[in-house]
């Protein structure tokens, strides 16, 4: 009779743990149904995210917006891993626990961080949304590749942490940067490539890109467009020698990702080792460029109007002070 009355008390123990595991993790995102919401947002995958409380402890797996969060001093406790030693981490996130390239994060140090929100890339990391959600930890997607992308995520991320009206105050200033670059390019058009290069290959950027879309507000002709779809979230083509002859672009960027060596391994194999890459009229005019990593690898961000300038001063060949 012993043996049975302890049995059953296990029992009760082992349930009441679980069952109260369990109201612990659906408690992040649904607590009592008459608590009363916090933010209610909507993502760039068009989901809508209620919050009940102002997050303290956030998990940012994409770098593009980490600068966001930064303005808006939001609680970082973990993030993506940087490689490049371009882009830099802001100050107050640099002891944030590292959880592992994009690609390759760690779901374990993310749990064990206990985040209450999670923001990752609408693209990149789009599979990684049920296995969080399903721990009860709400999940913001947001995309920072072009300029309208940063808006939203600016209004989104101003809402998170209660900064509505200085998100308001960015884009406009962001708009403004922009309208008076515009202003002053160029009227003649230039015809441009931009190749996104990485140890393994070498693709085409379209204006969904972070450089693709910063040529297209520069009035640039992106050789790529008509042999690429426009539409969607496709930001890149395969690349082709032959098509890049065919259009001969008056200037040509490049968009690395990747050890300097290994881009250099790369570029040698597709391109300056073939005696027709030498025909390119950009090629023979010197006009070949590296964009910075900090700008075109990930979002500039708040150095949106910078980046900008700085784009277009090398499409056409104005000092880049002129510009911003």
């Amino acid at each position: 009779m012993k043996k049975i009355v302890y049995i059953g008390f296990i029992v009760v123990v082992l349930m009441t743990l679980v069952l109260g595991g369990c109201r612990n993790a659906a408690s992040i995102s649904r607590p009592r149904t008459n608590a009363k919401p916090y933010a209610v947002v909507t993502d760039d995958l068009r989901r809508t995210i209620t919050l009940y409380q102002k997050p303290k402890r956030v998990v940012v797996l994409t770098a593009s917006l980490l600068t966001f969060c930064d303005v808006f001093q939001a609680p970082v406790v973990g993030r993506t891993t940087i490689r490049s030693t371009q882009v830099k981490v802001p100050r107050a996130y640099q002891q944030a626990v590292e959880l592992g390239p994009v690609y390759q994060i760690s779901m374990e140090k993310v749990i064990s961080l206990q985040p209450d929100l999670i923001i990752l890339g609408s693209r990149t990391q789009k599979k990684l949304i049920r296995p969080y959600e399903e721990k009860g930890i709400p999940v913001i997607a947001l995309q920072g590749k072009t300029l309208q992308d940063e808006k939203n995520a600016l209004q989104v991320l101003g809402m998170v942490f209660g900064q509505s009206q200085q998100a308001t105050q960015i884009c406009k200033q962001l708009d403004d940067d922009v309208a008076k670059i515009r202003m002053k390019i160029p009227k003649k058009k230039k015809k441009i490539a931009i190749l996104h290069v990485t140890p393994s290959a070498v693709t085409v950027e379209l204006p969904q890109s972070i450089a693709g879309n910063m040529a297209e507000l520069l009035y640039a002709e992106n050789v790529a467009v008509q042999h690429g779809k426009k539409r969607g979230d496709v930001e890149k083509v395969p690349y082709s020698l032959e098509v890049l002859l065919e259009e001969d672009p008056d200037v040509i960027l490049f968009t690395p990702m990747g050890s300097p060596e290994k881009i250099e391994k790369r570029l040698q194999q597709e391109l300056k080792g073939k005696a027709a890459w030498n025909h390119l009229r950009a090629v023979q005019r010197n006009k070949v460029y590296v964009l910075p990593e900090q700008y075109f690898l990930v979002s500039p961000g708040l150095a949106y109007g910078k980046a900008m300038a700085y784009m277009a001063s090398l499409i056409y060949g104005v000092k880049q002070d002129e510009f911003y």
